[in-house]
């Protein structure tokens, strides 16, 4: 059906985004402490070194690993929000249909069995989720 929701590609995008959530939540953390790190021992070279043609090619060249590594995790960070915004207004039931489906990756028939809904019920909620994420993210 034309219009129906988003597009294949983009179903498998947002789907491989919620079975990475939890991962990509440690490593945008991990990332953030990276770039403080390295931004605090940018700032002690910055003071206690000379100035040559060198060390500013480095700067530059720290600067804009910087700028790329900040617009990764503004990325990322609008990705996870927008996810934790649809997981936060989940019904109970549908939420726990996203801990087993996705966080615990389990099969459908044992996600049918956990959570107790059919397959139809589980490919409607799958749907549903991934419907409900593409329109947060502005992607349908």
């Amino acid at each position: 059906m034309v219009g129906s929701g988003p597009c294949k590609e983009v179903k498998h995008y947002i789907e491989r985004e919620l079975y990475d959530f939890e991962f990509n939540k440690r490593e945008l953390e991990e990332l953030k402490m990276d770039l403080t790190l390295e931004q605090l021992n940018q700032r002690m070279e910055e003071k206690f070194s000379a100035n040559s043609s060198e060390e500013c090619y480095s700067a530059t060249e720290d600067t804009a690993m910087n700028l790329l590594t900040n617009k990764i995790i503004i990325r990322t960070e609008r990705i996870l929000n927008a996810i934790q915004r649809v997981i936060d207004r989940l019904y109970p039931d549908k939420r726990k249909f996203y801990e087993v489906f996705y966080r615990q990756g389990k099969s459908r028939q044992r996600t049918c069995i956990e959570v107790g809904i059919s397959m139809a019920t589980l490919y409607n909620w799958r749907n549903e989720i991934v419907k409900k994420t593409a329109k947060e993210l502005g992607l349908f």
